[in-house]
């Protein structure tokens, strides 16, 4: 469900994690909690579960365009053009992985990623 994203070991002002409530032994729709902008939580609202009926699962980090740029490392640039977003590889040492465009940044960056993972 992380893509193999690292997920923060602590919750931070402005984050956002995601949680799926279980439903018929199902997953049901995802439910999204965002940390208030103004202060900080030990944890979040839920505990990991087992998949009871009405329960939510371990929350899910949400990473921003921001936070996926920093793991993607310096061989990354993104820019803006008429488009979209451009997330482009620039080590020219690796083949296969170049550019990726969306209209949302962190959607462009998320390609990136799953492309760069691949590998």
């Amino acid at each position: 469900m992380t893509a193999g994203f690292p997920q923060p070991t602590e919750y931070f002002a402005g984050q956002h994690w995601w949680y799926v409530r279980w439903q018929g032994g199902r997953v049901q729709s995802p439910v999204e909690c965002i940390i208030n902008m103004s202060s900080r939580y030990n944890r979040l609202m839920a505990e990991p579960v087992d998949g009871v009926d009405g329960d939510l699962t371990a929350p899910v980090f949400a990473p921003t365009a921001t936070d996926i740029m920093k793991e993607l490392g310096r061989h990354f640039s993104m820019s803006i053009d008429y488009i979209g977003w451009i997330v482009r590889h620039h080590d020219l040492s690796e083949h296969g992985v170049g550019r990726h465009v969306h209209e949302n940044p962190a959607e462009a960056c998320a390609l990136a990623w799953l492309e760069l993972k691949k590998k």
